[in-house]
């Protein structure tokens, strides 16, 4: 499998938990329950969303929150 491929099917595989965070966001979200939508351990999930996204899963998970209690 080229680099580059594998990339891209990393990078769809996080989208995905991207999507689910947004979706869920009210939700658990375990280390255990995305690494599960991404289809990949836990350890592994976690040493590709960091370098895929330049921030570690729980500072992304809270992210989304901040401009929204700002606001209001």
């Amino acid at each position: 499998m080229n680099n580059a491929f594998a990339y891209q099917r990393y990078h769809a595989r996080l989208q995905r938990v991207i999507t689910y965070i947004d979706v869920h966001l009210s939700e658990d979200l375990s280390v255990e329950t995305l690494a599960a939508v991404a289809a990949f351990s836990p350890f592994h999930f976690q040493r590709q969303f960091t370098p895929m996204f330049g921030i570690g899963v729980p500072r992304f998970i809270v992210m989304p929150a901040v401009p929204t209690s700002v606001i209001f």
